[in-house]
């Protein structure tokens, strides 16, 4: 099943071709999408971000994320858009094209997507303790309580959770967070920056002393008595997923 926003409704040739793939077509609202995703139904939803329709793209994004919905949604960017593109992937869309792309192209993002939403392994969620991260959807989740995380406090949480109770060097979290060019280099106090905004999400769900500074080596974070973390200078991190129960939804 594929849902087209309704910034996509006027759109007969994208609906055509996408019909000639075999998907199944459907012009829904947000509410339309959250009664689905709540029924279990497994499909992709298109969201064309235009002018007109850019600056409501992340909040209509986040609205869903927030709600559970953790289906994968691909942007069709129309004209140029590109800071309304980032902001809408930072607050969980999983992939852009451009609406000028070739056939071939959007052919093979969407059936890559389909092939997520459709097998549920793909999706998968990081549990410790009683905190369970969405991949997909980028929602940290605590009982009744979410936050909606942009794409790098996500992925310092990632890293962090991943080796909960252990030690992880400064050096390893800037490199998982903004890869090879790192925190904008030398003296840059971006990292701490990050993790000031992702304690507060974090104290949201009640987790606000979760995350520690290991002064001389990085950060770790603690949740659940049953934790321990290793505040020696010089621990390496684990490299693999730690005391961090991996499920598959």
């Amino acid at each position: 099943m594929l849902l087209c926003g309704d910034a996509l409704q006027g759109d007969s040739e994208l609906r055509e071709f996408l019909e000639a793939l075999g998907m199944e077509v459907r012009l829904s609202s947000a509410a339309d999408v959250e009664q689905l995703s709540r029924a279990g139904s497994h499909f992709v939803l298109l969201l064309g971000v235009h002018e007109a329709t850019a600056s409501s793209a992340p909040a209509y994004i986040r609205q869903l994320r927030c709600s559970g919905v953790a289906a994968p949604i691909l942007l069709v960017s129309m004209g140029f858009v590109r800071r309304a593109v980032v902001e809408a992937l930072e607050a969980g869309a999983t992939d852009f094209v451009q609406r000028s792309s070739g056939k071939a192209e959007l052919s093979v993002r969407l059936q890559l997507l389909a092939a997520r939403a459709v097998d549920p392994s793909i999706d998968q969620r990081i549990r410790v303790a009683d905190l369970e991260i969405h991949r997909e959807s980028r929602v940290a989740r605590r009982g009744g309580t979410s936050v909606q995380l942009t794409d790098r406090e996500f992925r310092m949480l990632e890293r962090l959770v991943e080796n909960a109770g252990e030690a992880v060097r400064r050096e390893d979290l800037e490199f998982h967070v903004w890869g090879r060019e790192g925190a904008n280099g030398r003296g840059s106090n971006l990292l701490e920056v990050y993790i000031l905004y992702l304690r507060r999400k974090l104290s949201v769900l009640g987790y606000a002393s979760a995350i520690r500074t290991l002064r001389g080596v990085g950060y770790t974070i603690v949740l659940g008595t049953e934790l321990t973390y290793k505040s020696q200078r010089g621990v390496e991190p684990r490299s693999g997923t730690g005391p961090a129960e991996r499920s598959r939804a």
